[in-house]
């Protein structure tokens, strides 16, 4: 018994600690998205492409409903209809914990409230990502 004691902290001893995600050495990526200007709606667009797997077409098209559940929560999953020729069918993508927090504060930064609520109060048919064809109007 003693000698499997002394086995398992001699393993313990050999293997490498993990590095904390906070202490150690940041992702190019995410340092590049956050040193740019709208760090929010990058990081949560790289989040849609890398991590969830959706296109750039995919991305334009997400609306804030689609995203947006009636509970003003961010939904777990997306469905994505067949409304482009590239797409044959109807997907059904997940979203993971991460992908949703940066939905989540892209949307409080863009609408510059504190809740999801009074999002819902608006259109939310517009779409999640300003683009230069879907431009919201300015005030003049």
């Amino acid at each position: 018994m003693q000698s499997v004691i002394n086995l398992i902290h001699q393993l313990v001893q050999r293997t490498p600690k993990r590095q904390d995600a906070s202490v150690g050495p940041r992702d190019p990526c995410k340092a590049y998205i956050q040193s740019r200007r709208n760090p929010k709606r990058n990081q949560c667009i790289y989040l849609l492409n890398h991590v969830a797997q959706l296109r750039p077409i995919d991305i334009a098209a997400l609306r804030i409903c689609d995203v947006l559940g009636p509970d003003a929560q961010i939904t777990k999953q997306l469905h994505l209809y067949s409304e482009h020729k590239n797409q044959p069918r109807h997907r059904l993508i997940h979203l993971d914990y991460q992908t949703r927090l940066a939905i989540k504060s892209y949307l409080l930064a863009r609408f510059k409230t504190k809740t999801l609520e009074f999002i819902l109060c608006g259109e939310i048919e517009r779409p999640l990502f300003v683009t230069q064809k879907s431009a919201e109007p300015t005030a003049a």
